[in-house]
């Protein structure tokens, strides 16, 4: 019997053929995890910038000011018209104006001035809506 080493042409089609139609899947899975991800990340910052927010009306007894701004991919608190804490989005985060506006006010006791309501975080994907309740300023992140 003859010692054959190596791969047969047919061997070798077959396994770059399977490999072709998986790598594509699979960075494609990839691309999405990292998107949500991005996301999660993103509105878990936001919340942390919005009790920041909270906080600096009651300590400073003043009203502040948290605005979404899309042209510059960030979001704002300001106190006297003065920006005292931004969080950059990335370029794929966008907002957008659900039931409440993309400025949100808050009292001198944190509380959310204007109304109850709702806006959007989004991706090209994936979409988280942020809630405001009416009362003792308090708010919370759904995924959509």
């Amino acid at each position: 019997m003859i010692n054959q080493k190596g791969f047969t042409l047919l061997e070798t089609i077959l396994v770059l053929t399977i490999a072709t139609i998986v790598i594509p899947i699979t960075f494609n899975q990839y691309a999405a995890a990292a998107e949500r991800q991005e996301l999660n990340g993103f509105t878990a910052r936001l919340q942390d910038l919005i009790h920041y927010a909270q906080m600096s009306a009651v300590s400073e007894e003043k009203y502040a000011v948290v605005y979404f701004n899309n042209d510059f991919h960030r979001v704002d608190v300001l106190l006297d018209s003065n920006v005292i804490k931004s969080l950059e989005a990335s370029s794929h985060i966008q907002f957008e104006k659900g039931t409440h506006s993309l400025t949100i006010t808050l009292s001198p006791k944190g509380t959310i001035v204007d109304r109850a309501g709702s806006l959007y975080v989004k991706t090209e994907h994936f979409t988280k809506k942020v809630i405001f309740l009416l009362g003792q300023g308090r708010f919370y992140v759904e995924t959509l």
